[in-house]
């Protein structure tokens, strides 16, 4: 196959050796000649058998290796043939570890004795040279390798030797020594002949030093090329963005040049296309998967019945879920209704059991299109919605047939089902939330999700009552159905709460393990789900912590699996793409700890360039009694402990870390901008294929688009904007919540123009959409900005921004949305303020102010800082102006000249201001600060940094007209 494909140098030498082009051109069984040698190591495994004892004097003696407690030499090389028997690789890099030359090499450095090793590669040599001697010399070596599996009972035993118990049937030994031998003699004599030649030409290129060309690749069996191509696709099809749609073509044309007729190539290409978002080439790779599904190397169903060779109803999963991956609710739900009818007539409960999983989500997609094209539902209209209790009754289907993975994805989304849509009773006992007090339906639910997300953690380790001989993972497949229809029959396992008619009787479901890193990639997917419940609640830090558990937990896997290959802990050159955590996860994670500094408690770094330099801060500073609470940052790291013990073994060691002042800093000279910080983070860890996912694409234009906006930099903010909208499309990674978020970005903008009526206009109709969807955190986001936005647009008129307030606070309240509900009190606050209400708008700022300054934005730190300081300085202006008027008794324990207090609330507020380059509110507050300096016009001290904090508002309103300048007059993909 190689004679019509192959450039001409390498055409010439087949032609100088008829053999080999006869064998590359017809598919016949043969063993690899680099097999040969592997497993003529693997008999210095064996004890010697006395019939060998006179070795050839020409020949190197055989080596001793032995494994004691001083010569573990034995055990060395069985791990060298482990890791080459273990090793499964694309096409060059196959080609590069078959020549004899580079396998000696790996044997003599795999023993701690230079000597020895070299001695035992010596000794492997000359065995292999001698193969190629005489065909009789290949027939021995294939008699051996018999007897290893089946030894010879002696003349003087009543039984036979026993077997080494490395080399049972179920052990990789046992299955590369029958694998080699099956691929050897398949064809009887023609297989060992062509074996044979192989061999010689083998023998041949090693004695003259030639690595080069196809006769290394053409040593690839079919075996091996399905091997790569398995590992290829479980790689992109758990961990998507590691392969590429070029790198997949590139692979699978050579593999295609050696067995054109490999079903497995097109399927690869279709999970490549598949993620690549490449619509046409995934459909037509996916059909021509299902076209060799009677052909050899075809796709089979274990679960059929009568072990039929259908796939069909498979072939229609796979389509459902390509449609629905593309937004196609109908055809997908079309496709899924096909797939569960032939299924069921199959009687193949696990291709049911699938498909009760994508039901939800199909149907949920389906009744938004209707919705969209048709309308809302009348009243008393049914909306023909499958209830999220068929992710429950997935997850108890899959349980009892044994999928433990389908059963721990399903809990997982059932998990965030209930946490949506505030279901509780389904999933959770009543007597467990019998307390003092009766919580909200909002909390129960998060309650649920979490018992849940425990449910699903079963599948990543045995129960505390499991022993070896009881657990799950450590018995075959057939062994745990046999426990299971024992305990049925005992009476000691309910049918799993299935109803009589949907329970399983007919079992001809084949029950698998668990493969190799599902339980590593479930624990990320539950790693995920626990960050979606913390970000469903606003806990932004424990949301973090949660990432940052996924990536520990990659990166303790990624050590194990250098382990078992030999390799060092911290060598990461020898990585797979399957050995990472999942794309989508781990693009997630990267994206909360990146958001992590934007929350919460933060650190500006030296902030002594605001205050002048060269100059002394001042020592206006109000008493500690007045300080806030926590000002060493004790309580904050008690809390984050407490947090990271409650949430999980995973968390233990995880280290809170303090920012640090970064070397590459953008901004004034010790300022660490939040931005820049969290881009630099988004960098560190995201995927390497940027093409993959638009998680952390959208990330980086979010940021970018808000300190754009922050800097006025309006013509910049706009490009972002639209490529925001490009990314964030109704149907991605994220759903409709990301492009909700783009189209509040707009409205951001516009308001950066000062265009306040559009602003809120738009901001009405987002609401209302958001409530039709059940959005509730962003409704609630979207009020707070109709309330600000009202206020800051029209100041003289705080009454508008009442209502949407206190909507806001109605809607946190019944959906327990503890730190929006600070955000809402902050708003409210802010009109009692503007309507002259000083008391109730001073209540409300305490009541507010712990909750925001642990949980909230900076920006909404720094609002809350500002409007303390403006509050203190209506309260001075409302106490001198009764006095004035003889009225002393108003406010009568009120200082008018102590301005402590508010430069106090000024510097903080500049402090979060800054530390996000909020540049408007910025000039703001230098502006106040360097009048209420002016008012201290008795100490000279003061007039200096009087005229300090005036430079610095002449030179923001400076920096915000030529950012408004910049770009004016170039297109949006050229400033992107």
């Amino acid at each position: 196959r190689l004679g019509g494909k192959a450039p001409a140098p390498v055409a010439q030498k087949q032609a100088s050796h008829p053999s080999l082009s006869e064998t590359a051109s017809r598919a016949a069984a043969m063993a690899s000649p680099q097999h040969l040698g592997v497993a003529l190591a693997l008999g210095l495994l064996l004890p010697r058998d006395e019939d060998d004892m006179d070795d050839d004097d020409d020949r190197a003696p055989r080596p001793r290796v032995e494994d004691t407690e001083d010569d573990s030499s034995k055990h060395q090389l069985a791990c060298w043939v482990l890791r080459e028997t273990r090793f499964v690789g694309s096409v060059d890099e196959a080609s590069k570890r078959l020549p004899w030359a580079a396998t000696r090499q790996r044997l003599a450095s795999s023993f701690v004795d230079p000597a020895l090793g070299e001695e035992v590669a010596v000794y492997c040599t000359q065995q292999l040279v001698a193969l190629a001697e005489a065909p009789d010399g290949v027939v021995d070596l294939l008699d051996d390798m018999r007897s290893w599996l089946r030894p010879e009972k002696n003349e003087d035993d009543e039984e036979p030797m026993e077997r080494e118990h490395f080399l049972a049937p179920d052990s990789l030994f046992g299955v590369f020594v029958r694998r080699s031998l099956l691929d050897a003699t398949e064809t009887h004599f023609d297989g060992v002949a062509r074996t044979y030649d192989r061999v010689c030409e083998y023998v041949r290129r090693y004695q003259e030093n030639d690595d080069s060309g196809a006769f290394y690749a053409s040593l690839l069996t079919r075996r091996d090329l399905d091997l790569f191509l398995e590992r290829r696709i479980l790689a992109a099809a758990s961990v998507c963005g590691s392969v590429t749609l070029e790198e997949t073509e590139l692979e699978c044309s050579k593999i295609e040049a050696l067995e054109p007729d490999l079903p497995r190539s097109s399927y690869l290409r279709f999970v490549a296309s598949l993620y690549g978002r490449e619509y046409l080439g995934a459909l037509d790779h996916l059909h021509r998967y299902f076209d060799y599904a009677g052909s050899r190397g075809g796709p089979v169903s274990p679960n059929d019945e009568k072990g039929a060779r259908g796939v069909v109803q498979y072939a229609a999963l796979n389509l459902a879920c390509l449609h629905a991956r593309f937004g196609h609710a109908r055809l997908a739900s079309c496709a899924l209704d096909e797939a569960v009818r032939v299924a069921q007539q199959r009687h193949d409960h696990a291709c049911v059991t699938f498909a009760l999983g994508w039901l939800r989500y199909v149907d949920i997609r389906e009744a938004e299109y209707e919705a969209e094209t048709y309308g809302p539902p009348l009243p008393g209209e049914s909306t023909h919605t499958v209830d999220a209790l068929s992710l429950q009754r997935c997850a108890k289907r899959a349980k009892q047939l044994g999928l433990r993975e389908l059963e721990s994805a399903a809990l997982l989304c059932f998990a965030r089902d209930a946490l949506d849509y505030a279901r509780t009773d389904e999933c959770y006992e009543q007597e467990v939330l019998t307390r003092a007090y009766t919580p909200s339906k909002a909390s129960r639910a998060t309650l649920a999700a979490w018992k849940l997300a425990e449910d699903a953690a079963m599948f990543e380790a045995p129960g505390p009552r499991d022993g070896p001989d009881t657990s799950m993972l450590m018995q075959t497949p057939q062994q745990r159905l046999e426990r299971e229809r024992k305990e049925r029959r005992e009476g000691q396992q309910d049918p799993q709460g299935l109803p009589k008619d949907c329970e399983i009787k007919d079992r001809s479901t084949v029950a698998t393990n668990p493969t190799e890193g599902s339980i590593f990639r479930a624990r990320c997917r539950r790693f995920m789900v626990q960050a979606a419940i913390n970000g469903h609640n606003q806990f932004k830090r424990a949301q973090a912590l949660e990432g940052k558990a996924l990536l520990q937990a990659e990166e303790r896997y990624l050590q194990g699996q250098r382990r078992r290959r030999g390799l060092d802990e911290n060598d990461s050159s020898g990585d797979l793409p399957e050995d990472r955590a999942p794309c989508v996860p781990r693009e997630l994670a990267c994206v909360d700890i990146a958001f992590e500094c934007l929350f919460g408690d933060f650190d500006a770094g030296d902030m002594t360039h605001e205050l002048g330099e060269g100059l002394k801060p001042p020592s206006d500073v109000p008493p500690s009694e007045h300080l806030p609470a926590d000002p060493d940052g004790s309580l904050r790291a008690a809390s984050e402990a407490a947090t990271a013990k409650a949430l999980g073994l995973d968390l233990e060691d995880i280290e809170v870390p303090k920012r640090e002042e970064h070397e590459n800093h953008i901004g004034p000279p010790g300022l660490n901008v939040a931005y820049d910080i969290a881009l630099k983070k988004l960098e560190e860890n995201r995927c390497p294929n940027k093409g993959a996912s638009n998680i952390v694409e959208r990330a980086q234009y979010l940021l970018r688009f808000e300190w754009a906006v922050h800097r006025h930099a309006l013509r910049r903010a706009a490009a972002l904007h639209e490529a925001l909208l490009g990314v964030s499309p109704r149907q991605s990674d994220y759903d409709v919540e990301c492009h909700v978020e783009a189209l509040r970005c707009d409205l951001r903008l516009s308001v950066a123009r000062d265009d306040y009526e559009r602003a809120v206009k738009g901001a009405a109709k987002l609401e209302r959409i958001c409530g039709n969807r059940g959005l509730w955190a962003l409704q609630a986001k979207l009020l707070c900005d109709r309330s600000k936005w009202l206020l800051d647009g029209c100041p003289q008129e705080p009454v508008p921004a009442m209502n949407p307030a206190l909507r806001a606070l109605a809607l946190c309240e019944q959906w327990a949305l503890d730190a929006l509900h600070a955000e809402a009190t902050l708003r409210l606050a802010l009109v009692q303020l503007g309507l002259g209400n000083i008391p109730k708008a001073r209540d409300a700022f305490q009541q507010c102010q712990l909750k925001i300054l642990e949980q909230s934005h900076v920006d909404v730190q720094g609002d809350l800082w500002y409007a303390l300081a403006q509050c203190e300085l209506e309260e001075k202006a409302y106490a001198l102006r009764h006095r004035q008027e003889g009225r002393n008794d108003v406010f009568e324990n009120v200082d008018v000249k102590d301005f402590r207090k508010v430069i106090f609330f000024y510097k903080r507020a500049l402090e979060c201001y800054s530390y996000v380059q909020h540049r408007k509110r910025m000039q703001d507050c230098h502006y106040f600060l360097a009048r209420t300096y002016h008012q201290l016009e008795e100490d000279p001290a003061m007039m200096r940094l009087r005229d300090h904090h005036a430079k610095r508002a002449l030179e923001l309103q400076a920096d915000m007209n030529r950012a408004v300048a910049d770009f004016e007059d170039l297109p949006c993909m050229w400033i992107i």
